[in-house]
């Protein structure tokens, strides 16, 4: 029997950083001077419909600093399922990102599935609650949780 020899094998954590980013606001804007997303391809909102997005990010109700960006893509598959880098610009945060990907609902959660710099290895979901629905623009506070572990 041959003899397994494991290096760079790391230790798993015994403890995990939690994160909660509250009263933040996400803007969606489909057209006009602020545009932040776009479609791609063009299916009258239909399966196959998608679009980018380069979402933007307040902390409070905004506009103001941006604290946040939703960078990625949705396509309608049944579901609107959207897969976004959360990209921080607060100085807190910058240089970290969160990768999320769920549902596009307007009420409801996203997975986050992994992240970078301060919210390596993260896990965590990321709450949304609309607050203005009206097109072209469409505003919902989300809560963000995330945790990470401690290496």
């Amino acid at each position: 029997m041959a003899a397994v020899i494991l290096s760079n094998t790391r230790i798993m954590p015994t403890s995990y950083n939690k994160t909660i980013m509250s009263n933040l606001s996400l803007h969606r804007i489909a057209n006009g001077a602020d545009t932040n997303q776009a479609t791609v391809i063009q299916k009258d909102y239909k399966f196959g419909h998608t679009a980018v997005n380069d979402w933007v990010i307040y902390e409070g109700a905004g506009p103001g600093p941006v604290f946040a960006r939703g960078q990625g893509s949705h396509i309608l598959a049944g579901n609107s399922i959207s897969t976004i880098m959360i990209t921080f610009e607060d100085p807190r945060y910058k240089g970290s990102s969160l990768a999320v990907m769920g549902n596009i609902l307007d009420n409801g959660q996203w997975a986050i599935v992994g992240g970078t710099g301060l919210f390596k290895y993260a896990t965590g979901f990321i709450d949304l609650v609309p607050v203005q629905q009206s097109s072209p623009k469409n505003i919902s506070n989300i809560t963000i949780e995330v945790c990470n572990p401690n290496y």
